[in-house]
């Protein structure tokens, strides 16, 4: 899973700041 804070990926024991964004994007299944 990829986690994004601001304009950056990061990892899941980043500590958010005051006014980011978030962005979660679920693992890709494809078929």
């Amino acid at each position: 899973m990829l986690i994004g804070a601001g304009v950056e990926f990061v990892d899941r024991n980043h500590k958010l700041k005051p006014g980011d964004e978030i962005s979660i994007m679920p693992p890709v299944q494809g078929g």
